[in-house]
């Protein structure tokens, strides 16, 4: 296993305000923000450690502690190797929900997964409402590690991951070619079958390299069903889902393009198009070079609605190039919006446009291409910080022979679409 990538998923969980995030800032990066947003959804870290010889990449997710988003996190367990569950040793509400959350990790995982608790804030020493025996005691029970922390004076922030990491190569068999988990020791006690998860890969699980500068991020957007989804996984896999499911919140994938001698890499997002997802759209937009805005040829209505996405990237992106997109042209006797119409339309906004199916591959690339070259055309960033080329992978997919650092997700917020189709 010397030269084995071993790729492990930890969830950070509990209840809101305990420092989940913070822990997760200091852990991958060695920074601590006082005025820390709460995690809309999920927050998704990568990092990069060596233990005892191996190599390993931790896709590591902070998932939200507030009630309204509990509906959308059971999904994000899956194929889960380990998991924090924190408490605010100020806060004896939060350390009394650690049951609740035990028994949704416990659901929704593999009930041997690693499990440690983490009593957090410990700096604040005059405000301590849990003590260290009683949270020792509960994680006794529990069979879990235990530790104390405090992200704010970075106190035992290291070592809770790490020992996490050490007890679960301890637990688990991986796979000598990929570093994927292929069996849990106290599971099966033997090496038994591969696991699922050796298939399905995960997320990015940390393979989008290190980079100068920041890749170029693409928005998807667009009324839901008009094909964005479909796009991206004809233009990232190759592949075309006649059956995808409806994107929450967003899908996230990376690809390397070669743009007029550059090696570009695009990082691509496919933003929910239902109406009750678009206050949370918003928080997608930021940092984006570029969007692409869809619609449905067949659908007159999704055409109709471009308007109301122009106003949502005008109010909260930065002038990023657009490409006005008609989807599904492989439908010709469903048509009901005409070129001409979409292509006036765009001249109108001065937006770049073009024609697909995803279905049939007709200008897949292209479009994406094109928006890169705009981008790279006006944008003043360095471009030379994009010579190093990247893996051309998406976050659906395990590449072969991941790089040995990891960067670009770190700062990533976002919600996951799950489960992952390939």
């Amino acid at each position: 296993m010397m030269n084995s990538h071993i790729k492990l998923k930890i969830l950070v969980i509990g209840e809101s305000g305990v420092g989940k995030s913070s822990l997760m800032l200091r852990f991958t990066d060695d920074k601590f923000d006082a005025n820390e947003q709460p995690t809309i959804g999920v927050d998704f870290k990568v990092k990069h450690l060596e233990l005892d010889g191996e190599k390993i990449y931790l896709q590591i997710w902070d998932t939200a502690g507030q009630e309204r988003f509990r509906t959308l996190i059971p999904s994000y367990y899956r194929d889960a190797t380990g998991a924090i569950l924190v408490y605010d040793v100020t806060k004896t509400s939060s350390f009394q929900k650690l049951e609740t959350w035990l028994e949704e990790l416990e659901t929704n995982t593999n009930q041997n997964i690693t499990k440690m608790i983490v009593g957090n804030k410990i700096d604040l020493k005059d405000e301590r409402r849990v003590d260290r025996e009683m949270g020792k005691k509960f994680a006794k029970q529990q069979r879990a590690l235990f530790v104390e922390t405090s992200a704010a004076s970075n106190i035992n922030v290291q070592m809770a991951f790490e020992e996490l990491v050490k007890k679960i190569l301890e637990d688990n068999i991986f796979d000598d070619r990929n570093g994927v988990l292929r069996s849990n020791i106290r599971l099966s006690g033997a090496q038994g079958q591969e696991d699922n998860n050796q298939a399905s890969g995960g997320s990015c699980g940390g393979y989008c390299g290190r980079y100068k500068s920041n890749p170029f991020k693409i928005l998807v957007v667009g009324d839901s069903g008009v094909g964005k989804s479909c796009l991206m996984l004809r233009f990232t896999t190759e592949n075309f889902n006649f059956t995808p499911e409806a994107t929450i919140a967003a899908d996230v994938r990376v690809k390397t393009v070669e743009i007029e001698g550059k090696t570009i890499f695009l990082q691509l997002w496919d933003t929910a198009g239902q109406e009750r997802f678009r206050a949370m759209n918003a928080s997608f937009y930021r940092g984006a070079h570029g969007v692409i805005l869809v619609y449905d040829v067949t659908r007159t209505s999704s055409f109709q609605s471009l308007n109301s996405w122009i106003e949502d990237i005008q109010n909260y992106s930065s002038n990023p190039t657009i490409m006005i997109v008609g989807n599904k042209i492989d439908q010709p006797d469903l048509r009901a919006v005409q070129r001409r119409d979409g292509k006036k339309f765009a001249d109108s906004k001065q937006m770049l446009f073009a024609e697909t199916s995803a279905a049939n591959d007709i200008n897949v690339d292209l479009i994406f291409e094109e928006v890169a070259k705009k981008i790279l055309a006006t944008n003043s960033t360095d471009n030379s910080n994009y010579e190093r080329r990247a893996p051309n992978i998406s976050l659906h997919s395990t590449p072969t022979n991941p790089p040995m650092y990891v960067n670009c997700c770190n700062n990533v917020k976002f919600v996951l679409k799950w489960p992952f189709s390939k």
